[in-house]
């Protein structure tokens, strides 16, 4: 069965949000979050792992994360990219993105 396609409104996209992607060099999803959000227009911070953050702070922050990214809009904790693809419902079945980032839908 497959899961339902939920679409964010225009109003979203029109309102500026507060977007902090929590991530590591060479990490494909990190790549592909900050890829989706440059393609939304959404204005993301990107902290990058052991150059603005220590795997202690990101625990505190996210206890018991394994994975990154770890993303967060308006301070509400998102999950990783996959989650974020979902929350922004651009999770729709014709959407596919490449290993380098680009999206087709």
């Amino acid at each position: 069965m497959k899961k339902p396609v939920y679409k964010r409104s225009q109003d979203f996209f029109e309102t500026e949000h507060l977007v902090e992607i929590w991530g590591k060099s060479y990490c494909p999803y990190c790549d592909n979050a900050k890829a989706l959000c440059t393609k939304d227009n959404l204005k993301y911070t990107y902290y990058q792992l052991d150059e603005d953050y220590t795997k202690e702070e990101l625990l505190l922050l996210f206890p018991n994360v394994k994975t990154l990214p770890q993303i967060t809009v308006d301070n509400k904790y998102i999950g990783g990219y996959k989650e974020l693809r979902n929350y922004l419902g651009v999770c729709g079945f014709n959407d596919s993105i490449d290993a380098w980032g680009n999206f087709s839908r």
